[in-house]
Formats: structure tokens, C-alpha cells, sequence
């Protein structure tokens, strides 16, 4: 046997073992069975470019809101295109035509897409962020058809927490006021009223949303990019302000949660973005991960002329908001995701029941399953 070896048949044969063994390890190295674009539901086709982008939003469980920006219109007149509904189950899109017309309305949107966009509890009042050159936040409400649209500004973009207080009635507070919570009608704006937070009708619009979610998710704001662990704080939804203001406009301190969970974050994994469902029970989070294979490492101290590449990927993760079943969806095979934007994943939402994920990636609308197979 030692003759065999020591052979030029030897030779050949050590040569295939050692081919055979880099492979099965470039193999290994290799992120398998997840791939997010397998498992994922292409919708439609969507338009991203540096000016007009096409906006969608969840309004039910299979229900999603498609605007659709024309292309060839002149971009100096504001944002041209149209809305339809979405069914993601069956493909089936149904024209809006009164928003459609609503939303063409000259100065309604000056400088591209509304965007943000949320539906009221019962479904008859939809409000969103119109995009304009004001340093104001100029928002819009409207029924499903158009009508009965009303639009007005917040001077603090950054630094208000807002709210649904009913089907017909939106509140807002605001950092410079805190003292004040102020309450829309959207059907009749001369009923636009301010009161202090412990007047009886302003008491009893933060217990309505309380009632509704009593409880909402924030993450640790000091994550940095050599952390392994990401902390996921659960507040009451009492103290949404005091934690927005907290965040955003550098409050001494911020309310004690009621929970703080940690989640350990894939070895090499970078957070580019995360939120929370609607009921606050899930969170996603969408990661780079750069890795390299434990075996190529160990071939490379073998054999240090071995160069050990790096696998990066871009994936989604999710979990209960206490960080338990923490689970990949699934990744995209990418190179250097954090200089190539274009192709990255956008977009990313969780359908109302915290089942579903939609996302665009490569100008391609998709809903992803989040459940752990």
C-alpha cells in the first residue's frame, strides 16, 4: 500500500483527495438550504429609482395598497401614477380610481410618492405622508374612494408620537408640547381641538389606545456593529412619549420597561434594519452576514497558501418580541451588500397578523411566509 501511495498513482490520488476535501469544505462554507427568493411569493413588479419609487402598505391580511408611479410624465409637475388594491393571494388588482385621482391633484405631492400610509381601526379613513419640499410633515387623509380628503402639517417631524384614536378622530403630541394632546376629525376640521393631557377627552383617547395594545416594542439604541447581541425593550404604551422623546430629542431619562430581552445575533451578522409587528408580538430583522467557514479555517492553518473567502449574505430573521424562536427566513447569495443599495432588500413590512413579511428586492414586490418550518 505504501508503494501505491508513494507512486505517481500516489500522487494522483493525493491530489484528488485533497481537491475532494477543499470542495466538500467550499460546500460547507456555502449558506444551503434557506435561500429567501425560494421560498418567498413574487406579487408584481415595482418601480425604485432615485426620484419616484412605487409605495405599498398592508390594509388587511391580503389586502395591499399599490402605487404605481408613471414613468414618463414631467417630474417638475409632482407625483403622477395610480392606486390599486392587491390581492396577494390571488394576484388580482383592483383599481382605485378615486384615490388615483386624489393623489394626481396638483401640490398634493410636489416632490414624489406619498408615503407611510395606515388605515383607521374600521377600515374607512386611510392617512399618509405626502411628499413635500416643506420642512413640515404634510400629511393627507381620505375614504378608500377620495372623498373627504383634508390635509394639514406638524412642524416637528421628528419628535411627535401619533395615534388613531377612533375611526374618525387622529392625536398627536408633540416634544416641544408635552403637555398637550392634540385630536383631529377628519371628517370636519373646525372640531380640531388641544387639550391638556389630563383634560377628561384627552385621558380617555390615550385609554382607548391603550386598550387596544397595551404594550409596544423599542430596541437599544447603542448597538454598535461589534456587538453580538441586539436588546429588545418591551414599554407600556403609556409611555410611548416619554420613550420617543427620549430617543429623539435627548431627554434626561426614559421610562423603566416592563421587560428587556437579548437576542444573540449570528457570529459576523451587522443589523441594517428591524421593526416590529403591529401587535408587537414579532420582530424581523434584516442582516448582513459575513462568514467564513469553520473547516476552511482549519484548512488554512493547514495549509496557510489556502485562502479562506468570505461568504456574505443579506437575510431575514425573526422572533417573538421576548427573543424567543429566533429563526432565520432566509438570505440572499450578495457580495458587499452595505456598497451595493440598489441591491439590497426595501420595503420590508409585516402583514397585519404578523405572519407574513413583504419586501421589494430588484424592483420585484414579494411576501415571505415568517413562520419556522
Amino acid at each position: 500500500m505504501s508503494r501505491i501511495w508513494k507512486s505517481e498513482w500516489g500522487r494522483f490520488l493525493r491530489v484528488g483527495l485533497i481537491v475532494g476535501i477543499v470542495a466538500i469544505g467550499i460546500r460547507l462554507a456555502w449558506p444551503q438550504p434557506r435561500l429567501l427568493l425560494e421560498r418567498a411569493h413574487p406579487i408584481g413588479r415595482v418601480q425604485i429609482d432615485d426620484h419616484w419609487e412605487d409605495e405599498s402598505a398592508w390594509l388587511s391580511e391580503e389586502q395591499l395598497l399599490i402605487l404605481t408611479a408613471d414613468q414618463h410624465t414631467d417630474r417638475s409637475a409632482g407625483w403622477r401614477g395610480k392606486a390599486e388594491l392587491l390581492n396577494v393571494t390571488t394576484g388580482a388588482r383592483t383599481p382605485l380610481e378615486g384615490l388615483t385621482a386624489l393623489l394626481n391633484r396638483p401640490r398634493v405631492s410636489p416632490n414624489g410618492t406619498p408615503w407611510s400610509f395606515e388605515l383607521s381601526p374600521d377600515g374607512s379613513w386611510l392617512i399618509w405622508i405626502n411628499d413635500t419640499t416643506d420642512p413640515t410633515q404634510n400629511y393627507g387623509a381620505a375614504h378608500l374612494d377620495g372623498t373627504c380628503y383634508r390635509g394639514w402639517k406638524i412642524d416637528n417631524v421628528n419628535a411627535y408620537d401619533s395615534f388613531f384614536v377612533d375611526d374618525r378622530h387622529w392625536g398627536y403630541r408633540m416634544a416641544k408640547r408635552p403637555d398637550k394632546l392634540t385630536i383631529l376629525d377628519l371628517l370636519d376640521a373646525k372640531q380640531d381641538r388641544t387639550y391638556p393631557v389630563t383634560a377628561p377627552p384627552a385621558k380617555d383617547a390615550l385609554a382607548r389606545r391603550v386598550a387596544r395594545s397595551p404594550t409596544f416594542v423599542d430596541f437599544d439604541r447603542s448597538w454598535a456593529r461589534e456587538h453580538a447581541q441586539l436588546a429588545i425593550y418591551t414599554y407600556r404604551t403609556q409611555d410611548a412619549f416619554e420613550v420617543l422623546n427620549y430617543n429623539c430629542c435627548s431627554a434626561t431619562k426614559t421610562p423603566v420597561p416592563l421587560q428587556r430581552h437579548s437576542i444573540k445575533l449570528p457570529k459576523g451578522a451587522f443589523v441594517m434594519d428591524k421593526g416590529a409587528d403591529k401587535t408587537n408580538a414579532c420582530v424581523y430583522y434584516d442582516l448582513q452576514i459575513a462568514a467564513t467557514s469553520p473547516f476552511l479555517e482549519w484548512l488554512h492553518r493547514t495549509m496557510p497558501r489556502f485562502t479562506v473567502p468570505t461568504t456574505v449574505t443579506e437575510a431575514l430573521w425573526v422572533s417573538r418580541s421576548d427573543g424567543q424562536d429566533f429563526h432565520e427566513v432566509g438570505h440572499l447569495r450578495a457580495s458587499r451588500i452595505e456598497k451595493a443599495y440598489k441591491d439590497r432588500l426595501k420595503s420590508v413590512e409585516w402583514s397585519p397578523n404578523g405572519k407574513q413579511i413583504r419586501f421589494t428586492y430588484k424592483n420585484t414586490l414579494y411576501v415571505v411566509d415568517a413562520k419556522n418550518e
